[in-house]
Order: C-alpha cells, then sequence, then structure tokens
C-alpha cells in the first residue's frame, strides 16, 4: 500500500536512516522538497504547495501544520539546541520570532512515533527506500549552505523572492536538468491523517 499523503512522508523522512534527528527548520523544508522533486514522490508536489519565499522553497504545512499536528497526537518530539548555522526559514517565516539566533529546532519520533514510521516505511518499495535515505542521509550532514546552493542551483524558479538570491548566484554558472516523477494519489485532509494515526496507535498494527 503506498503513503497516502504528505504527512505520511513527514513522518517516513524521519524514520528512514535508523530514525536519525533533523536539525533546522529549513533543512526540514528543503529535504522534504527534494523527496518531492528528486526521490520519486512527486504525487505530493501539489498537496505541499511549495512556493518561493524569503530563502528559497517553502511549505507552510511542513514549516507548522505538520509538526504541531504530530506533536498533538504524540508521534514527534520537538527541541531546541545551540547550532553556528542560521535557521533562516525558522527566523524569518514568522511575525512571532520563538527561536534565538543560535538555536535550531531538532525533529525526532517518539517511541511511538517509531511505531508508526515503520508501519509507513515498511510500505515503501525498496527503490523509495534507497531514495529517500540516500537524499536524508545526503543533506542530513552537508552544510546548510551547501544545501542551499544545491536547491537554488538546480530549481531557479523558487528563489525569485529570495533574500539572498544575488548572494548565492553570484557562486554558480551552470544549472543541470533534473527529472520530475509524476504520480496522483487522493489527497487526503489533515484531520483524516491525524484519525488515521490515532488507528494506528490504538490498534497496535506493529508489535
Amino acid at each position: 500500500m503506498p503513503l497516502k499523503s504528505p504527512l505520511e512522508l513527514f513522518i517516513t523522512l524521519l524514520y528512514s536512516n535508523n530514525k536519525e534527528k533533523i536539525e533546522g527548520v529549513t533543512r526540514l523544508i528543503k529535504m522534504m522538497f527534494l523527496l518531492v522533486k528528486e526521490g520519486g514522490f512527486s504525487q505530493f508536489e501539489k498537496e505541499l504547495d511549495f512556493e518561493s519565499y524569503h530563502f528559497g522553497p517553502w511549505s507552510a504545512d511542513v514549516y507548522l501544520d505538520y509538526p504541531k499536528t504530530l506533536e498533538e497526537v504524540g508521534v514527534i518530539k520537538i527541541e531546541e539546541k545551540e547550532s553556528i548555522e542560521l535557521d533562516v526559514d525558522e527566523i524569518y517565516s514568522s511575525d512571532v520570532v520563538e527561536l534565538r539566533e543560535g538555536k535550531i529546532k531538532v525533529f525526532s519520533l517518539t517511541q511511538q512515533g517509531e511505531k508508526v514510521g515503520k508501519v509507513f516505511f515498511e510500505r515503501l518499495t525498496e527503490e523509495e527506500k534507497r531514495r529517500i535515505e540516500e537524499i536524508k542521509k545526503k543533506w542530513s550532514h552537508a552544510s546548510l549552505n551547501d544545501l542551499l546552493n544545491y536547491v537554488y542551483f538546480n530549481y531557479v524558479k523558487y528563489t525569485d523572492r529570495s533574500k539572498i538570491r544575488e548572494q548565492i548566484f553570484s557562486k554558480l554558472k551552470v544549472s543541470s536538468s533534473l527529472i520530475d516523477l509524476v504520480g496522483i494519489i487522493p489527497p487526503i485532509s489533515l484531520e483524516e491523517e491525524k484519525e488515521f494515526i490515532r488507528k494506528v496507535i490504538r490498534e497496535k498494527m506493529i508489535k
């Protein structure tokens, strides 16, 4: 059974690579964007509705709705840690800045979330597992600057409102071509998805 929604993809991303944590809102948003564009999950592109924003592609669902929903049902936890990197999407995407400069948010699964993540991860084909783990491994350990450079380099149309467009493009000379994969899955509402996750937890679908 394929993944039904980008919220399930969000959970699966956190589960992949031995449930490694993802550090920073900017990194999380860009990794979800790359899963849609390069990971074989383009069926969720319309629903995620990525738009050009201050620091490249941005999604309100990934920035706010999904973390809030998954915290409510006890699937993820969000902590803070000291960082020398500036989490630009976090600081500039909200009118009320909750995170001080010098700190970033860290996203990980709870114990219950790991069980839910296992359900979704096991739905993937071997090729989908390989792609999601490849993207997570590569961009979890790259510098945020390298990640932004890559996204700007390859997805120019998402940079027209960027605050750092000129700074980044002054360093870029050649763009590479990429192929988007297309698929269609009927959308599922956030409330429906929340109830499904609760059902997974309730019925203890995983041992």
